[in-house]
Formats: structure tokens, sequence, C-alpha cells
């Protein structure tokens, strides 16, 4: 395990050509199979501007991006439903348990979403179906700690569940500082069922029959 100086690394906006080598060096081993998505779809939403991708890079003297991706964020916002998604998160095995998930969580919420609540989605630790009795302690607890990190973060949990191409999802919330202080009763609005369902489809209208939302 190895720790990195925050001081020493910058956050850079990447091209698709560098979400695309994320896409197959990396997100297709930090997820599983039935979680990643086509690329075909990120280029389209990416072409239209509703897409983008962010990582995290040691910086040299100048203040350039050097070396490999450490850690990744990927974004799907709808400005006009003023949501983001966040649709991949993931840092390097090598610089987890050491807080620099943390840290590049909070840096992308507060800076990188334009003042926008973002959804999150997490594997659902309350549907375990598919797997036998000796795995499912063992998924339960690491679908607990991943709840519980985002938790840690500022994340809020809410009262929706969803299955997306029958991968079970609970949603949790994100909600940026200026809403708390200055809404507070729009704010709570926010969590409400509907409002959550209404911004959630939105984000999987070209797949809606794949979605189903629940309680």
């Amino acid at each position: 395990m190895k720790t990195i100086d925050t001081n020493k690394v910058i956050i850079c906006k990447q091209s698709l050509a560098e979400m695309k080598k994320v896409y197959e060096t990396m997100l297709c081993r930090h997820f599983p199979a039935d979680e990643v998505k086509p690329f075909r779809y990120i280029e389209k939403w990416y072409q239209e501007g509703r897409y983008m991708g962010y990582g995290l890079y040691q910086m040299d003297e100048s203040g350039n991006p050097v070396g490999t991706c450490l850690a990744y964020a990927w974004l799907c916002c709808m400005k006009a439903e003023k949501w983001a998604l966040l649709d991949y998160y993931a840092v390097e095995e090598s610089l987890r348990g050491q807080g620099t998930g943390s840290w590049f969580l909070k840096q992308i919420l507060e800076n990188y979403t334009d003042g926008m609540p973002v959804i999150i989605e997490v594997e659902n630790p309350d549907e375990l179906d598919e797997f036998d009795e000796a795995q499912k302690a063992q998924e339960k607890a690491k679908r607990l700690r991943r709840v519980a990190f985002y938790v840690r973060n500022g994340v809020r949990e809410t009262k929706l569940s969803a299955t997306v191409f029958h991968v079970p999802y609970r949603i949790m919330v994100y909600l940026p500082k200026h809403m708390i202080k200055e809404n507070a009763a729009d704010t709570e609005q926010l969590f409400e069922l509907e409002n959550l369902k209404q911004a959630y489809y939105a984000f999987y209208t070209h797949i809606r029959e794949h979605v189903v939302l629940g309680k």
C-alpha cells in the first residue's frame, strides 16, 4: 500500500481517448461485467456534452499530469433537470484504505458537478439472491462498507432502490452545501420518492425498459 501527497497530484478532465484507455485497462477490472456499459454509450453522451470523466494523476514540478491514472470519477450531467449521476468511481487498488478515495470523492462532489445534487448507485446489500449461502455474508459486508464510505463523505441514503439490467442498487444522494444552507425546505423535497424517481429515470431514458424502481 502506498500513500499519495495530495499537494503533488492533479485532477484533470479526461479526453475521450483517455477515458477509453481507462475503460479498457482499469474500469473493466474494477467493476463486475454486468455493471460495465458498452463504451459506445459513453462515447455518444460525451459527444453530446452530458458525460465527462475526471482522473487523478501525479503532478510534475511544472504542474502537469504525469504517469497513469490513479483514480477516476465519471459523471453524467442532466443540466435541464439539474441533477448529476456518478456513473463510475474507483481508486487503484494500491491506493485504497489510506484516505485517497475520500479526498478524491470530496474534490469531485464539491468542485466538479456544477453545484448540482449527485445521484450515486451502490449495490444493494439487501439483495443477494444471486449468491450462495457461503458468499452472502462476505458480499453483504462488502456492500455495507461501500454505503458507509459514502455516508462518511457526506452522501445521504434515500428510500429509493433500483434494478438496472438485473443489478440491484440502493440510491444515495449528495447535496452541495449551498442547497442545504439556502433551501432547507426545498432540500427535503428532493428526497421525496416521486422526485427521486423522476430524476433517476432522466438518466435512463434510452434503456428505461431495463430499469425497475422500488421503495
